[in-house]
């Protein structure tokens, strides 16, 4: 891709984050933390499979990229953790998750999935064979039963 098409395709991108995380903002996306983190992980998936030929033409312009690059992590990469981080903060406060270094959680949570997705895609499929629904499924357990955690930790104090 030539820099003009890589800078509207970032700009692109950041638009897609920025609808989803009005989205976050405006109400809850599921009628239980469950469905929320499952609608949030498959969205994930989804916009990583959006972004990834864009990820791919940065890797593979070199030095004189450099600029894009470091647009495309304030844009994409960093915009998109900033809205994980907003939702998290958020769910703190509701009560939903423990006080964590909400900044780190979102960089846990989101890394786990885009590798996964990273790898799909530059394997030709998932590592082990594991599905895309019982990925999901796993990770949203993982996150409920942080979240389950929480909820003990703070009614037993």
């Amino acid at each position: 891709m030539d820099p003009r098409t890589l800078h509207d395709e970032i700009k692109a991108h950041a638009e897609e984050l920025d609808r989803l995380g009005e989205m976050l903002a405006s109400a809850p996306l599921a009628n239980d933390l469950r469905g929320e983190l499952t609608l949030l992980a498959r969205a994930v998936l989804r916009i990583h499979d959006r972004q990834m030929p864009l990820m791919l033409a940065l890797q593979h312009a070199g030095d004189g990229a450099q600029e894009l690059a470091v647009l495309a992590r304030a844009e994409v990469v960093d915009r998109g953790h900033r809205y994980a981080v907003d939702w998290l903060r958020k769910k703190i406060a509701d009560g939903g998750f423990p006080d964590y270094d909400t900044e780190a959680v979102a960089t846990v949570a989101l890394g786990s999935l885009l590798a996964y997705a990273a790898q799909c895609v530059t394997f030709g499929g998932p590592p082990l064979d594991v599905g895309e629904d019982r990925f999901v499924a796993t990770w949203v357990e993982a996150w409920l039963r942080v979240a389950q955690t929480a909820e003990a930790d703070r009614t037993a104090s």
